[in-house]
């Protein structure tokens, strides 16, 4: 899509020959592989003690995505069934990754929502990932602190009030996936993506357990932005 947006195709074009390449290997990948099925079960028993959801975020230049996962845990094992997920094209204007990975965000937030009213899972505990420590910082200061473009995604955010975000390394961030592609042979087969992270089966004592704080790099995009706004004062 952003190749297209680039080129300013009309709709009745024909495709340059490098995107008709592109184009007609995705529909091919389609073709030639099985069927994927998702469980709709999501393994909610009367033997379940507890339910968790988990979403994950995460940007790249071309696009940024987030997905889901219920947790639901009993006497004896642990089942993490995928629930949703959603991507985004990354604008064509010039946005840093940080950036991009608050808007990341703010699309978990989102889903999040969606997903809590869908199930009515008003009181279930809400794990957010991402493995940007830049947006974390974000995410856990005052709005008051940032310029519009953050301030009002960092609203949004912390509007979910119970939901705890928390750092992923990203080889374990299975919105990695969405956000960079992957094609539709080695998807079938990714279980961090129909699973989620294989410590998210284990108690909680193994999650990744880096808390996010004020980063310096946040902070410095908080006094460059100041500093522009001076600048710019007559």
């Amino acid at each position: 899509m952003q190749d297209l947006w680039i080129r300013k195709l009309d709709w009745d074009e024909s495709l340059p020959n490098d995107l008709a390449l592109k184009w007609t290997s995705f529909l091919n990948d389609i073709r030639t592989i099985p069927a994927i099925r998702v469980p709709r079960w999501l393994g909610i028993e009367q033997n379940v003690t507890s339910i968790e959801l988990h979403g994950f975020a995460d940007a790249s230049n071309a696009a940024f995505g987030a997905v889901v996962y219920l947790r639901a845990f009993g006497d004896s094992d642990v089942r993490v069934s995928i629930i949703s997920s959603k991507t985004k094209v990354a604008p064509l204007k010039t946005v840093t990754i940080p950036r991009l990975e608050l808007c990341a965000a703010v699309l978990l937030v989102r889903l999040v929502r969606r997903v809590i009213r869908a199930l009515d899972l008003q009181s279930v505990p809400v794990h957010l990932w991402s493995d940007s420590t830049v947006a974390l910082s974000w995410i856990c200061s005052h709005p008051g602190r940032w310029k519009d473009f953050i301030r009002n995604r960092i609203i949004e955010n912390q509007d979910l009030s119970q939901a705890k975000w928390s750092y992923v390394p990203s080889q374990d961030n299975p919105a990695d996936l969405a956000s960079r592609g992957v094609p539709i042979r080695q998807l079938q087969g990714e279980t961090l993506w129909w699973t989620g992270p294989s410590w998210l089966s284990l108690p909680s004592s193994y999650w990744p357990c880096i808390r996010p704080t004020i980063s310096s790099e946040a902070d410095r995009e908080r006094r460059r932005s100041i500093s522009v706004t001076h600048t710019a004062s007559p």
